[in-house]
């Protein structure tokens, strides 16, 4: 074993000093006969494959100790003992101590391991996973001994393969040169419990590499072309926290940040900065920044930045901060990747600048971004996404009009699902997915949404638009809406239906001139209004939209009564209910932040309708489902409907239901009938009524029975509300 080796070799290598005449020679064949390189620079060497070598285990708070699993040393509180799904995070204090080592004759040494960090809360890695080092500990009281923590920087990976390097960090020189020194690491649980791997750990004579594991890297000058990735460290970024807690971290191969900690559902207000190093850009004309991100969750685009300034010194919020993008595309799952490329402004070519990313949050909610592939490079983005700040223009004022003549003005085109866009067509804004050369349609749930609009200061306010709706498959496919929470994503926002009924088709030239009175408890915000089309395989209208305002007061001859204001909280835009839509291996829109999805899904070809059906896969330690994402519900009357057959011949037992949702955490889940022995042969409509009596965020769920636990299909799932 190597441990035996290099405890055996430290001491031989020490007694020769001494009296190398007197070594037995046993000992010197031993060393002989193992000939590893650089020995003589070797103090611990455990690679914690089969035992703890000299290293032991001492809990101070739980009984859940440092042990040998995976071929290394491991250490977790979570239990799921049970094996029912029950799932504990249970509060512990463990330890794993060398043996005392003696640096009596070491002027230097620095330690070094390898590890897998998984499941930890970001605000608690650098207090709750240390490496201590303590020259008074007395071998069986940690609490009393004074410990020293050594500046480990820690990554969070996201799986178990990749193993991450400590690297190389320096034993203080106050502890060399002294008897009985003892390393440590140390390990922490309180609300949520991590679980640390280690292997490889070294103490070795000398000085550290400095290069080595360190995140905030050097601050010499860099030349373009420069990138970081944020792979595995943040290069020769900073980290720089300006108010409240928190910080940029690696996680999942990106630069990170967010407020939120999903173990305790809280979300912790901090801002702070990822600060690039000095960047030269003498002698360059033109220059454009490009990163890949991920942004989920947004609040609002002012709370993701990418800036750059030239007076930068050790502060961010002293510095002169030039905003090179903010507005980014939300994302719908974590593994597609936007790209964003801005051209750097004139004012900043010939000198030495710095760019940041720049977050924020609240105490209240947060967003959660992941960047990587940053890179500046000398030249002009020409086409292509290019962020700029949102809403060019800024918000807007009544009277606020856009006659869609030319184009669609400062409103925005966004698909929700499937495909299609708004664009402008016979001096309109007009939507239809329907394609008079292949006569076929495509199915797809668009937005055309307006710029942010101020109704601050204003005591009544009245929309009105022209509109023609030709080959209307019904009035739930042709919606006004209005919002004041809107943040970028159409599908998590709560719109409130101002009108989606329409006068019958007469001609091309014959516009109905509609005109409808704002909801009183928007008075006073900042709203957004979107046009809200969709189409489905089967058949679509075309819907043509002219002349839009927004005023104080009603035009002459308009109605002042208002349309419906049910605040239809995703409802009718309720997508991908037959499962032909998917991000990856998970079906769009069915993957809840919550808990409430806890099964297994993939995609099966076996369709009730289309192409696809959505495969469960069951268990007979425990129920799994499968979950909508977070829905706002008002109260009334409800029917979910869906297909249902089992996957295999060993058959299969569905049960639909709901679970409601406070502050990210779900209650009690309200079940209908089970459907039992399905079969493999025959889809079965499965139908449940439930009744809310307040308007409820709830995700919608199916159960896949624990008995008998095997793999169902579910297809063509709908809700409607009486």
């Amino acid at each position: 074993m190597k441990k035996v080796f290099s405890l055996f070799a430290t001491a031989a290598l020490a007694f020769a000093f001494t009296a190398c005449e007197d070594i037995p020679a046993p000992y010197e064949i031993y060393y002989e006969e193992e000939e590893i390189p650089g020995a003589e620079g070797v103090i611990v060497d455990e690679s914690f494959a089969t035992d703890l070598g000299s290293f032991s285990a001492v809990n101070t708070v739980g009984n859940y100790s440092w042990y040998v699993n995976y071929s290394c040393a491991q250490v977790t509180s979570y239990t799921d003992d049970d094996g029912d799904g029950t799932k504990e995070n249970n509060q512990a204090e463990s330890w794993m101590v060398s043996s005392p080592l003696d640096l009596t004759e070491v002027d230097s040494a620095y330690v070094n391991f390898d590890y897998i960090l998984r499941y930890a809360t970001n605000s608690q890695i650098s207090t709750h996973y240390q490496l201590l080092v303590s020259k008074d500990y007395n071998g069986s009281d940690v609490v009393s001994a004074t410990w020293t923590a050594l500046p480990l920087s820690l990554v969070q990976g996201s799986d178990w393969d990749t193993w991450y390097s400590s690297g190389d960090i320096q034993i203080p020189s106050e502890f060399c040169n002294t008897p009985n020194v003892y390393v440590a690491l140390f390990y922490k649980a309180t609300t949520k419990a991590a679980t640390w791997e280690v292997k490889n750990f070294k103490v070795l004579k000398g000085a550290a590499n400095a290069s080595s594991g360190d995140d905030s890297g050097s601050d010499a000058v860099k030349v373009l072309p420069y990138s970081e990735e944020f792979s595995t460290s943040f290069g020769s970024f900073n980290n720089v926290t300006t108010s409240g807690a928190g910080e940029w971290i690696i996680d999942y191969s990106t630069a990170k940040a967010t407020g939120y900690d999903n173990a305790s559902k809280v979300t912790t207000a901090g801002t702070y900065y990822l600060v690039s190093p000095q960047i030269s850009l003498s002698d360059v004309t033109e220059a454009y920044v490009s990163y890949e991100y991920i942004l989920r969750y947004n609040r609002g685009d002012e709370n993701q930045k990418v800036l750059i300034s030239a007076d930068y010194t050790d502060n961010p919020a002293t510095a002169t901060w030039t905003t090179l993008a903010q507005k980014h595309i939300e994302g719908s799952d974590w593994v597609t990747f936007e790209t964003g490329k801005v051209n750097i402004p004139a004012e900043f070519m010939g000198k030495t600048v710095r760019v940041a990313f720049y977050y924020n949050t609240n105490a209240t909610s947060g967003s959660t971004w992941e960047v990587k592939n940053f890179s500046i490079q000398q030249g002009k983005v020409e086409g292509g996404q290019t962020p700029d700040t949102p809403d060019a223009g800024g918000t807007k004022t009544l009277p606020y009009t856009e006659s869609f003549t030319s184009s669609l003005g400062a409103f925005t085109s966004i698909t929700a699902t499937g495909g299609g866009e708004w664009i402008n067509d016979f001096k309109t804004a007009k939507a239809s997915n329907y394609d008079s050369a292949t006569k076929e349609t495509t199915p797809g749930t668009i937005y055309l949404v307006s710029p942010a609009i101020s109704l601050e200061g204003v005591k009544t306010a009245y929309l009105a638009y022209e509109s023609i709706v030709n080959y209307n498959k019904g009035d739930a496919n042709q919606q006004v809406l209005i919002s004041k929470d809107y943040a970028g994503d159409p599908s998590t926002a709560t719109w409130t239906l101002i009108n989606q009924t329409h006068a019958a088709f007469v001609d091309w030239n014959t516009f109905e001139s509609l005109s409808f009175a704002v909801p009183a408890d928007f008075i006073g915000s900042t709203v957004y209004v979107a046009f809200r089309y969709n189409a489905e395989a089967s058949g679509c209208s075309t819907w043509e939209v002219r002349n839009f305002s927004m005023t104080e007061t009603a035009d002459e001859g308009g109605s002042e009564e208002g349309g419906s204001t049910t605040e239809i909280g995703g409802l009718e835009t309720f997508a991908n209910g037959g499962f032909e839509e998917w991000t990856g291996n998970k079906p769009t829109h069915w993957t809840p932040t919550t808990t409430a999805g806890n099964g297994t899904l993939s995609q099966s070809t076996d369709a009730h309708s289309g192409n696809y059906s959505v495969k469960v896969t069951g268990a007979t330690s425990g129920n799994k489902r499968i979950g909508y994402k977070e829905m706002i519900l008002e109260p009334g009357k409800y029917t979910m409907q869906f297909y249902t057959k089992a996957a295999t011949a060993a058959g299969g037992s569905v049960r639909p239901g709901y679970v409601p949702v406070t502050d990210g955490k779900v209650g009690q889940y309200v079940y209908g009938e089970y459907t039992n022995d399905l079969t493999n042969t025959e889809w079965v409509l499965v139908t449940h009524q439930f009744e809310l009596s307040a308007k409820t965020t709830v995700n919608l769920v199916i159960m896949n029975a624990k008995n008998p636990g095997k793999d169902v299909l579910i297809d063509d799932f709908t809700i409607t509300k009486e």
